[in-house]
């Protein structure tokens, strides 16, 4: 599925399996080293889902906001 990432000025079009991957992806895809809160949705849906995405370890962990 494609889902669309976004935070701050930054949006992302990510494959990804569910929002809470696409939303892990984004965080490793920027490089994130700070809890970051992050919106998804898919492209087209009229509702969006906040994210809360953890840097752990050398992976991200994301939950709902």
């Amino acid at each position: 599925m494609r889902f669309e990432v976004a935070a701050s000025a930054d949006d992302r079009t990510i494959d990804a399996e569910d929002p809470q991957d696409a939303a892990e992806t984004y965080a490793a895809q920027r490089g994130l080293h700070e809890p970051t809160r992050v919106w998804v949705r898919e492209p087209g849906a009229p509702a969006w889902s906040m994210w809360t995405v953890e840097p752990v370890t050398t992976t991200y962990r994301a939950r709902p906001a």
